[in-house]
Order: structure tokens, then C-alpha cells, then sequence
């Protein structure tokens, strides 16, 4: 029920480093447009003023309601050096990649009316050289990119990748920890989606998520 062309205020205080510009501090944009760069960019600014918007009771309160007991959001991001100076948060955040999986396959029910601007934001991820290469590596026709949310930071690198095989569409989440492997992480999803390849079953949906 929020009007994505609102108006917000990047305030200074949310202020860390992050790896792109398409947000800074001291300026305003629309919420449509902190989302897109969250979600396309991974800017950190954005996320943290995003944060302070909505606030961390409804946060939780929606992550409950949507049946995420796994994942909690305690914290603003952080960069290498600068924390946000103002409501960083009371403790660690938590996700699994069980989680990310339903995330992203509820969104292409399309349940909620945000779920088209996600789904925008999604396809124009500004990294190809997580799953979107993964899949041109594969060279079959059979094979559609669709749409990823990837990130990384010095825990984690991962994944969640939306494709398509023949008229069946699939979301995988692949996370390898304590690594910047990306070379592994691609061989994970090329040789998945070569099992689905391999696989006689195109009649029912799967939605896989996994850890190494």
C-alpha cells in the first residue's frame, strides 16, 4: 500500500561505503528507485535508508507474517570501514537460502501489487558473471535466464537465480561460505541445471536452495 513514487530523503547518517553509485547521501529519490538500487546495485546506502523507512518492527513483523522464521533483520549494512551513525541496530542479521528460495518464487505468484517492481529490479542485476554466465556456459537453448539476486561480502558468496528449461521455470539458491570462489558457485548451478536437462520431468515445478 506505499506509493513507490514517493519522495525520501538520504539522510548522512546512513552513510558506508558501497560498491556503486547510484545513491548517495544528501539527495532525494523515489522509494521505486532505492529499491532498484538495493536490489540491482546491492548499494548499501539505499538499503539502510530503506530500513529507517519502513522501521524494524514492521520489518519483522512482515518476515513473520510471510512465514520467514529463519531470517531476521537486525542491522544496517555495513561497508569496510563506516557504520551508519544513527539506529544501526540491535544485533546480527540472519537469512537462509531455504528462505531466499520462497522469497523469490512468491514473487513471481505475483500476490502483491510490489511484486512487478521487484521482478524489474531483479532482471536488471548489474554483475553477469554469477548465474546469468553460469547459464551462457551451458550454450543450450533450452536454457533461459531469467532473473538473480547475488551478493557477497567476506562470509558468503551466493546466489538465487530465476530460469527457465524448455516451458518450466526453476529457482535455485546456491550460497558457498567462508569463499570468493565464484568459478565453484558457477559449476554448482551449471551442474544442477544440467541435471534438470538430463531429466525426463518437465511437468512439476522445483525450487532448490543449498549451502556448501
Amino acid at each position: 500500500g506505499i506509493d513507490l513514487s514517493e519522495s525520501v530523503q538520504v539522510r548522512g547518517y546512513n552513510y558506508t561505503e558501497t560498491g556503486e553509485s547510484s545513491v548517495s547521501v544528501n539527495r532525494a529519490y523515489s522509494l521505486r528507485a532505492l529499491m532498484g538500487s538495493m536490489v540491482k546495485h546491492s548499494n548499501n546506502i539505499a538499503t539502510n535508508e530503506l530500513i529507517d523507512y519502513v522501521g524494524w518492527d514492521y520489518i519483522a513483523q512482515r518476515l513473520s507474517d510471510r512465514g520467514y522464521q529463519a531470517t531476521s533483520l537486525r542491522s544496517k549494512l555495513v561497508g569496510e570501514k563506516t557504520y551508519p551513525s544513527h539506529n544501526i541496530g540491535p544485533g546480527p542479521n540472519r537469512i537462509t537460502t531455504n528462505d531466499l528460495t520462497q522469497m523469490v518464487r512468491q514473487l513471481y505468484q505475483f500476490q502483491r501489487p510490489e511484486d512487478a517492481a521487484l521482478l524489474v529490479a531483479l532482471r536488471g542485476q548489474s554483475n553477469p558473471e554469477f548465474g546469468q554466465r553460469a547459464i551462457a556456459e551451458l550454450n543450450s537453448p533450452r536454457v533461459t535466464w531469467i532473473g538473480e539476486k547475488w551478493g557477497q561480502n567476506s562470509q558468503v558468496i551466493g546466489t538465487v537465480l530465476v530460469f527457465r528449461v524448455d516451458k518450466t521455470r526453476y529457482v535455485l539458491t546456491v550460497a558457498i561460505d567462508h569463499s570468493a570462489n565464484i568459478g565453484a558457485l558457477r559449476q554448482v548451478i551449471r551442474s544442477t541445471v544440467q541435471h534438470l536437462l538430463n531429466s525426463s520431468d518437465w511437468q512439476t515445478p522445483v525450487y532448490i536452495s543449498g549451502g556448501l
